[in-house]
């Protein structure tokens, strides 16, 4: 049984089929308890692979425009870059990519970028090379630096390098030093910031927006007494605020036991009494707290797994989310069928849906994990 982000169906199922303590009345039949969950993970950290560095080491603030949300299916074809020392902008960095392929009508409607002004642009690899040149010896930024910093990643494997540059998601500091501020959609954090924006739409207007904005959070930081990136991961922590921003995601959680039962309930109880925000999400780190017990499963298309997958995460972060697990699930084609509908899923065909489970299946083998077929039957 396992209801979304609910027990309620608990009682019913020991009263139908259970007697004392849950031992079943017919031998044959067996209520296994569980729930749905909506998940956050609060430990992701504001600047990525944060060593020493210090907030007011060169920066490059970044942006790029793409086809799509996975960088294994979508191109970009827009890139742009503000260079920030000592406290003010020193540089420009801009350029066409040539997808080698039509743009998207969407995105041509969108953004105004045409097939004609692709066409005999740079290359991905001479673009990427161009940007790593200009980012030299500085540490990245960006609006949704995770989603930006994969179509980078991936498009620097693709010459046959590897990416290290840390990279500071611009969001997590607002929500950090402004928690009461909600939404960090695009145009909401620029007017929360007082940055006016020309565009955004267009890469390099949306990198001048964000370098503004990054230059306001520089004296904010220095308020705060934050010196180096370090500090923005320890000082986020797992705050209330910042789980009732945060995404979730979905993820099943069976009690195996009675321990496992009463933990399950005080995760509902947090959920819906301290972590509620349209739906009763639970961080991970309360989870990890109360997992004794517990089975933890992926969950569905909405799972962080699936979605790592989906969207092109590095295999070195969909590792990391597999191992947290205890069994990872694929369901049919059938299920996740919607994803061929929606034109930035990057989702071309069944043999795409059933790619990602074979996937799954062969982090299950790597990992020691039970894979589960499973469907919303």
């Amino acid at each position: 049984m396992t209801d979304h982000g609910v027990v309620q169906a608990f009682p019913d199922a020991l009263h139908s089929f259970g007697g004392k303590g849950g031992i079943p009345k017919d031998a044959d039949f067996k209520v296994i308890y569980g729930m749905e969950a909506y998940l956050v993970d609060d430990s992701r950290p504001i600047a990525a692979g944060a060593t020493s560095e210090r907030c007011t080491d060169p920066v490059v603030v970044f942006s790029s425009v793409t086809t799509g949300r996975s960088p294994y299916v979508h191109k970009m074809i827009e890139l742009a870059a503000i260079r920030i020392e000592e406290g003010r902008m020193t540089d420009r960095f801009y350029t066409l990519i040539d997808p080698k392929e039509p743009i998207p009508f969407t995105t041509e409607q969108q953004t105004g970028i045409t097939d004609e002004m692709t066409e005999g642009a740079a290359s991905l690899g001479k673009a990427v090379y161009a940007f790593l040149s200009f980012a030299e010896g500085a540490y990245l930024a960006a609006y949704d630096a995770p989603y930006e910093y994969s179509f980078l990643e991936h498009a620097v494997m693709q010459t046959g390098s590897t990416l290290r540059n840390v990279h500071v998601d611009i969001p997590g500091i607002v929500k950090l030093l402004i928690p009461d501020l909600g939404k960090m959609r695009f145009e909401r954090l620029a007017k929360a910031m007082r940055v006016d924006c020309k565009g955004i739409f267009r890469a390099m207007d949306r990198a001048e927006c964000m370098a503004n904005v990054y230059l306001k959070l520089l004296d904010m930081m220095e308020e705060e007494g934050i010196e180096y990136l370090r500090d923005l991961n320890v000082r986020s922590g797992a705050s209330v605020e910042s789980v009732l921003q945060s995404p979730y995601y979905h993820a099943i959680i069976l009690a195996k036991n009675e321990t496992g039962r009463r933990n399950l309930y005080t995760l509902v109880s947090l959920s819906h009494l301290q972590y509620f925000r349209k739906r009763p999400r639970i961080p991970k780190s309360e989870l990890v707290k109360y997992r004794e017990g517990l089975i933890l499963g992926s969950a569905c298309s909405a799972g962080e797994l699936y979605q790592a997958i989906l969207h092109g995460a590095p295999d070195a972060r969909i590792s990391e989310i597999a191992e947290f697990y205890d069994y990872l699930e694929v369901q049919p084609a059938g299920n996740n069928a919607y994803l061929l509908r929606d034109s930035q899923s990057g989702i071309r065909g069944t043999a795409d849906l059933q790619e990602i489970n074979r996937k799954i299946v062969k982090l299950g083998e790597q990992f020691g994990k039970m894979v589960v077929a499973t469907s919303d039957v």
